[in-house]
């Protein structure tokens, strides 16, 4: 996942949400960095993965979800935590 930036800051989709968008980075382009020391969840597969300086386009990317048009302080919480609390359970 990646922040969008335009002009030096974040650029915003919506009053208080910055653009956020899951990105294909090519086979290649990334290593996966051997980090996951950890005993018993070693089967987890759980790695870190490095990318430097690799172009995606906007056709290889998409928005995890659309913009909230709410004022609601709820409704404008990050959409991957909130996915993430619901894959924990």
């Amino acid at each position: 996942m990646s922040l969008v930036h335009e002009d030096g800051v974040p650029r915003m989709r919506a009053p208080g949400q910055p653009d956020l968008r899951v990105l294909f980075v090519p086979k290649g382009c990334y290593a996966i960095l051997d980090t996951w020391h950890v005993g018993g969840l070693r089967g987890s597969g759980s790695h870190d993965v490095a990318v430097d300086d690799v172009f995606v386009p906007v056709d290889d990317s998409f928005a995890p979800a659309p913009p909230v048009a709410s004022t609601s302080q709820l409704a404008q919480l990050p959409i991957i935590p909130v996915l993430q609390a619901g894959i924990g359970a």
